[in-house]
C-alpha cells in the first residue's frame, strides 16, 4: 500500500503446526527486524517455548544481497545467526516452497479487498480491515489442522458471540466525565474492528475529534448494512409549497404531485365519460302532463252550526269533511 502517511508494507508470521497469524504494519522495510525481535518474544514468552527455524524468501529485508561469495548478511539474517535460529530460504521464482505464508497472504487479502468493497469506508481504513481479517482467520477452521489455530495456540476454543460485521453503522456511547444532562449519549459510527489490549470495539466516528476510539458499548445496526440502507443518511424531505405544485391539466383530469420517495410508479390514463344531455322539453308541455298526472282534491265547506252538538255528531262531521268525495254516474237517458 502506498500512502502519503499511515503504514505502506505488511509483515506476517504464520506457526506451522497451528496455523495462527500474526501480521504488524511496516512503514519501510527495513522496520521488518523490529517487528520480528516484537513477534519472537510475545510467542517465546506466552508459549513457553522458542523459535528454532524461520522459513521466508531471498527479500533484501531478510536475506541480505547475494554476491560472488555467497550470501552476504543483512540486519535479519545476522540476528537469526546470533540467536542461533536455522533460516530456510525459497529459491528464485520458487514461491510454493513457502506455500503456507503465500496462501495465508492471498486468503487475507482477498478478505480485505471484500470487507472494503462492502463497506465503502475511506481508503486510509484498510489496515483496520487487514487486522480484523486476520482476527477473524485464527478463529475459524481451517483443513489444514485439525482444530481452529486460535485453540491450538492457547489452548481453549474461541468464543464468536462479539463478532460483528465490518464496516456497518452503529451509535457508539462514549465516556464523557464532563457529560450535560441534554447531552446526547451516543455518536454515529462505524464498527472497523476489534481492540487488542483490551475488551471492545474500535469504531470510525467521523464526528469525533479523535475520529478512531474505543469503546465497549455500542448498537450495532447490522441490518441496515445488509439491506443497503445508509443510516446516516438525512431522510427529512424538503418544505414544499403549494404556490410551487403545479396546475391542473385539462387533458389529463390530474395533478402531479412530487413524491420524496424514488420509487418508479405505473400511472395509468382514465378515460372520462361525459354523461349525456337530453334537450328539455318546451315548459308548457311540461306543466300541462304535471297537471294530468295530479288530480286536485275536493274540499267541501262544513256550515256553521249554532246549535251545540253532542261529540258523537262532531266526529261524524270531522269524518266526513275528510273523506274523498265519489263521482255520481249520471243515467244514460240524460
Amino acid at each position: 500500500m502506498d500512502f502519503k502517511t499511515g503504514p505502506k508494507y505488511i509483515i506476517s508470521f504464520i506457526d506451522d503446526f497451528s496455523r495462527f497469524m500474526y501480521v504488524y504494519l511496516l512503514h519501510h522495510k527495513n522496520e521488518a527486524l523490529n517487528a520480528f525481535k516484537v513477534f519472537k518474544a510475545e510467542v517465546e514468552k506466552q508459549s513457553g517455548k522458542q523459535i528454532k527455524i524461520v522459513r521466508a524468501d531471498r527479500g533484501g529485508e531478510y536475506y541480505g544481497r547475494y554476491t560472488e561469495d555467497g550470501q552476504a548478511f543483512g540486519p535479519f539474517a545476522k540476528f537469526l545467526q546470533e540467536q542461533g535460529i536455522v533460516p530456510q530460504y525459497t529459491n528464485p521464482g520458487s514461491p510454493s516452497e513457502n506455500g503456507v505464508a503465500e496462501r495465508r497472504n492471498r486468503t487475507l487479502m482477498d478478505m480485505v479487498r471484500s470487507m472494503r468493497s462492502n463497506a465503502t469506508l475511506p481508503i486510509f481504513l484498510w489496515s483496520e480491515a487487514l487486522k480484523t481479517a486476520v482476527y477473524i482467520l485464527n478463529r475459524v477452521p481451517t483443513k489444514a489442522v485439525s482444530k481452529t489455530p486460535f485453540e491450538l495456540m492457547k489452548g481453549w476454543k474461541p468464543s464468536l458471540r462479539h463478532i460483528r460485521v465490518w464496516g456497518c453503522p452503529c451509535e457508539v456511547r462514549i465516556y464523557n466525565p464532563h457529560e450535560k444532562k441534554l447531552d446526547p449519549r451516543t455518536i454515529s459510527g462505524y464498527f472497523i474492528g476489534y481492540a487488542e489490549r483490551s475488551k471492545g470495539y474500535r469504531f470510525y466516528c467521523p464526528s469525533h475529534n479523535t475520529r478512531i476510539v474505543e469503546s465497549r458499548n455500542a448498537k450495532f445496526l447490522e441490518n441496515d448494512m445488509i439491506s443497503g440502507r445508509n443510516h446516516f443518511q438525512d431522510n427529512v424531505p424538503k418544505r414544499v409549497h403549494f404556490d410551487d405544485l403545479p396546475s391542473k391539466s385539462s387533458s389529463d383530469h390530474m395533478y402531479a404531485i412530487p413524491s420524496f420517495a424514488q420509487v418508479p410508479l405505473r400511472i395509468e390514463k382514465q378515460r372520462v365519460q361525459t354523461p349525456q344531455v337530453v334537450d328539455n322539453p318546451p315548459v308548457d308541455q311540461v306543466v300541462h302532463e304535471e297537471l294530468e298526472m295530479v288530480e286536485q282534491p275536493i274540499i267541501h265547506e262544513v256550515p256553521q252550526v249554532n246549535e251545540q252538538v253532542d261529540q258523537h255528531d262532531l266526529q261524524e262531521n270531522v269524518d266526513a269533511t275528510l273523506r274523498r268525495s265519489t263521482r255520481v254516474k249520471r243515467s244514460s237517458n240524460t
